[in-house]
């Protein structure tokens, strides 16, 4: 493009329009060169999305973790590659933090990748924050108010930074939290068996209803029983039985069966927000969306802020 400019001004369009030519052509050329050096700078910039918003952490967060709440950017540095990171950290309950998580193109040995952010969920206990980014960890502790160190691991691939905390309007607290932020991985996981030695089972008198006349076809969609998995291995698992539906509600059974957790077969009532089916209960947290393909992705957090992720596909009966 640099070629393609340079062409231009020094060809026929200069000759033919004088010196006022020249000034515009030269004032283009100028504005041109600046924005392809600003694109290309802001390649290894970390992006955030034009939505980002940070709300003050809960009353019932520990004070030690309280000052997460915030904008922070910095470099991830590791022994191959370096990439700008950052982080906003835009609502903390205990045990929980909603994040966007965002890095730029790699630069070194190892340079490349797109620049990409995510919305996730974290888990923030003692003097840590710790997200989940596609098999990676990363460690995020407070080294002051203003800055905060991290330490990003995959396999045996481990980068490390300083990130400072940048000024940003921050919001008073609302109980009225958003809804979860789907972990990245789980539009790549495949609906198969469970691996739990534990199975869940509807019980016998479960019935569901057929969906009125006048209920929209994104909301019948959901009517029946579903099965699958969730957890590491596919190590939980997971049935929901959505018995009926409103254009705002559905009545509905959610199982988790694990190693020492027995499921629960009660009647829970369930909300439609947009294209999710959300259920809140006991300090516990379960949403469930559906892909195009009919497939069902489901994100379960605890009241300690464990989270557990998979799929389920509709039981042909």
């Amino acid at each position: 493009m640099d070629g393609a400019i340079g062409s231009w001004h020094h060809g026929k369009a200069v000759d033919l329009g004088g010196s006022m030519c020249r000034v515009l052509l030269n004032s283009l050329v100028a504005l041109l060169t600046s924005w392809i050096g600003a694109a290309t700078a802001d390649v290894f910039d970390a992006p955030v999305p034009a939505d980002a918003s940070v709300m003050a952490a809960a009353p019932a967060v520990s004070e030690n973790l309280k000052p997460l709440a915030g904008k922070w950017t910095g470099t991830l540095i590791g022994a191959q590659m370096q990439q700008q990171h950052t982080i906003v950290v835009e609502r903390i309950e205990p045990g929980l933090a909603w994040v966007i998580w965002s890095v730029g193109t790699g630069r070194g040995q190892m340079a490349g990748g797109p620049s990409t952010w995510y919305r996730m969920p974290g888990t923030a206990h003692g003097d840590a924050l710790v997200l989940s980014i596609n098999g990676a960890t990363a460690t995020y502790k407070l080294e002051s108010n203003e800055e905060m160190s991290v330490v990003s691991e995959w396999g045996g691939f481990k980068m490390k930074g300083k990130l400072k905390r940048e000024v940003v309007p921050v919001s008073p607290y609302a109980s009225d939290g958003p809804g979860p932020y789907w972990p990245p991985d789980i539009v790549r996981m495949q609906p198969g068996e469970s691996q739990s030695a534990e199975k869940a089972t509807f019980p016998d008198s479960l019935v569901i209803k057929p969906a009125a006349s006048d209920t929209p076809a994104e909301r019948s969609k959901w009517l029946g029983k579903w099965s699958g998995w969730s957890c590491r291995a596919r190590g939980c698992d997971v049935k929901l039985a959505v018995l009926d539906v409103t254009p705002y509600t559905a009545n509905v059974i959610q199982l988790f069966a694990a190693k020492g957790f027995v499921p629960d077969q009660n009647v829970r009532v369930a909300t439609f927000i947009n294209d999710e089916l959300r259920l809140k209960g006991g300090g516990y947290r379960v949403s469930y969306r559906m892909r195009p393909d009919g497939v069902v992705e489901v994100f379960h957090v605890s009241p300690t802020g464990s989270m557990a992720w998979g799929v389920l596909t509709k039981d042909p009966t």
